[in-house]
Order: structure tokens, then C-alpha cells, then sequence
């Protein structure tokens, strides 16, 4: 991941080899990003119960939470990026969202839950624009939407892979049953957030 970063961090990039690992490092880290935005989908009714949520409480967490600074940030991200390096954009991002999804597993409550889940938005809001500004920079214009689609679409395989490798942590944690850890005991859903991190 160190290299990927470096990649990342410098725009430069003259040679079409480094062009492309630049879209697979940013390719990468959309597909993280999605598997950390759509877990919460596959948990749902671990999360009612044990925190004794309303559907509505659930709604508010799978969209709301996450979209509303989303799309706050979103521009004033972009702006960053615009101005800034675009890399430690978005190695911030990837770390801010990447903490918030720990976070949420260990959320014992509504309130936390939703901060955690407006924190994966906001740090998830940094890839698309920095990414999409940083391709922009490194690739001649005739051949920059073959990259931009590449790093798009990987999303989509994101959202797939959450329920496919989601689905199974969750199975295999639920297997377990509650697990002990030197900073306290957590249900099955809990742990799921912290493994997909």
C-alpha cells in the first residue's frame, strides 16, 4: 500500500505503466471504499436487535447518515484537490473512512452509530473528486476515459463484493458468537465493521 501511495502522492507520472497503476491504487481503494459504505446493508436486523432500532433509525443510518455530508463535503473536497495534493486527499480519506468503519462496530448506540456512518461519508467523499482530478492530470485527454471508466466502475464491483465478502465474515463471526478483545466484548455485526476495515 506504501507504493500504491507513493504513486498517488505524485502527479507526475510520465510513463503508461505508472499512468495505470494509478488507476488500479485508485480503482483499489473505490472498491474499499464501497464494501465500507454498503456492510451496514447486510446488517440490519443484527443491529435492530441488539440496539433495539426502529426501521426508521435504519433507514437513517443506511442513507442519510452517510449521504447528507457526503454531499456537503463533496464540493468543498474537490476544491481541496483542486488546489492541494490530490494524494494526501485522498490517503486522508481513506483513512478517515477507514477509522469510521471501525467506529461503527464499536457504536453501542443510535447517536454514535449515525456519527460513525457520517464520518464514512465524508472521508469517502474525498476519492471521487481527488481521483478523478489526479487522472485528469496524468493522462493525455485521448486517453482518459478509458481510465476514468475503470476507476468508476470499480465501484460497482465494490457493492458486489460487500454482500459476497461481508456476507461471509459476518457468517463466519456469527459462528463465534460474541468475541472478547483487550478493549471489550462485541457481537457478531460489530466485528464484521472492524474486519472489513
Amino acid at each position: 500500500m506504501a507504493c500504491a501511495a507513493s504513486i498517488i502522492a505524485d502527479s507526475s507520472a510520465p510513463s503508461p505503466l505508472r499512468r495505470w497503476l494509478v488507476v488500479f491504487a485508485l480503482s483499489f481503494a473505490a472498491i474499499i471504499s464501497f464494501v465500507d459504505r454498503q456492510i451496514i446493508n447486510l446488517l440490519v436486523e443484527p443491529i435492530k436487535a441488539d440496539l433495539g432500532l426502529s426501521d426508521v433509525q435504519i433507514s437513517l443510518l443506511q442513507g442519510f447518515a452517510f449521504a447528507l455530508l457526503y454531499s456537503v463535503v463533496a464540493l468543498p473536497l474537490a476544491w481541496v484537490s483542486d488546489r492541494g495534493n490530490r494524494g494526501w486527499v485522498i490517503l486522508s480519506g481513506i483513512l478517515v473512512w477507514s477509522m469510521a468503519t471501525f467506529s461503527s462496530g464499536m457504536a453501542a448506540g443510535f447517536a454514535l452509530l449515525f456519527a460513525a456512518r457520517m464520518l464514512v461519508g465524508i472521508g469517502e467523499a474525498t476519492l471521487t473528486p481527488a481521483g478523478t482530478s489526479l487522472l485528469s492530470d496524468i493522462f493525455p485527454r485521448d486517453k482518459l476515459p478509458a481510465a476514468l471508466s475503470v476507476f468508476t466502475g470499480s465501484g460497482f464491483l465494490g457493492s458486489g463484493l460487500a454482500l459476497v465478502i461481508g456476507g461471509a465474515i459476518y457468517a463466519q463471526l456469527s459462528a463465534m458468537g460474541d468475541t472478547t478483545l483487550p478493549f471489550g466484548t462485541f457481537k457478531p455485526w460489530q466485528l464484521t465493521f472492524m474486519a472489513v476495515t
